[in-house]
């Protein structure tokens, strides 16, 4: 791709391009398009290389710039650059705040989230699923149920992500009362066709136990992906029942790597090795390749 504004015409090339020594002043529209291309640590050089522009260019009192950049320096990660550039910006929107309380949350920095999103004059639900989101992918499920509450206290309506961040915590802590109190706000919000959501709910009730309600939300599922079909086969086999995660996994329409090795994995953890192995050939013979995940569970 090029990016053409008048000001200049540079090709991508890797992340960000990596050579920029030919590039001429820019608009703030040229620099969004560059700084959107840096995702990861390996385009770091690229992201302060366009940094160093925009302050050049006297672009760097611009909040739309600002706030890319605070993303940025959060994918690359580097959150304490993410936040020098939030701590200098003359002016924050709602979204100069999510992005910083993402740019921590990213990194593993929870607490200093948490500090961002107390700090924030005006949170709204992005703001709050984005700290719901990070206290439960850092592990701090306890932390993100009680967020949670606070939120509902303060007349925020959850949406689909907040949800399932939320019943994705009540899985891993197994808390059935709160995962049907969460299903029932879920049939309210209407958000029970999502399919990510109800994917959610049948992993939720799969790990509380609760195969026949992990199968009814299964079942009443308008819309189901290859997720869906992989956690349904996952309930089963986490609780024992290899051969219902078989049928399950029989009846799939398509089936990934992931899906292969959740039924490999079935079969080895439940003692039917043979099974396990049967299985692996046929993978092998319809073309699938096979990752460290499939050879892990062959080897156990």
């Amino acid at each position: 791709q090029a990016f053409t504004r008048g000001a200049f015409t540079r090709e991508r090339s890797g992340e960000c391009g990596g050579h920029f020594e030919g590039l001429m002043p820019a608009t703030s529209a040229s620099y969004a398009a560059l700084l959107r291309c840096c995702r990861n640590p390996n385009s770091l050089r690229d992201g302060k290389r366009v940094h160093a522009r925009i302050i050049r260019d006297g672009l760097d009192c611009n909040t739309f710039l600002c706030n890319l950049l605070v993303q940025m320096y959060g994918r690359c990660a580097r959150a304490e650059h993410a936040r020098q550039v939030f701590c200098k910006m003359p002016q924050r929107n709602a979204f100069s705040w999510n992005i910083m309380i993402q740019a921590y949350v990213q990194n593993g920095h929870v607490e200093l989230a948490r500090r961002v999103l107390d700090e924030m004059p005006h949170p709204n639900v992005v703001s709050w699923t984005a700290m719901i989101a990070g206290y439960s992918q850092n592990g701090c499920d306890h932390e993100a149920l009680e967020l949670f509450g606070q939120m509902r206290l303060k007349g925020v309506v959850p949406n689909e992500i907040t949800f399932v961040s939320v019943l994705g915590s009540c899985a891993k802590l197994a808390t059935l009362a709160e995962g049907k109190e969460n299903h029932a706000s879920v049939v309210d919000s209407g958000f029970e066709s999502d399919v990510v959501v109800g994917n959610a709910l049948v992993k939720m009730y799969g790990k509380c136990g609760r195969l026949d309600d992990a199968r009814s939300v299964f079942d009443r599922m308008a819309r189901r992906d290859v997720v869906s079909w992989t956690s349904m086969m996952a309930v089963y086999a986490q609780n024992g029942r290899a051969q219902e995660a078989r049928v399950v996994f029989d009846e799939m329409p398509q089936r990934d790597v992931v899906s292969w090795n959740a039924m490999i994995g079935a079969y080895s953890r439940n003692g039917h090795g043979k099974e396990a192995i049967h299985l692996f050939r046929e993978m092998q013979l319809r073309g699938v390749e096979p990752n460290k995940v499939t050879f892990i569970s062959i080897l156990d």
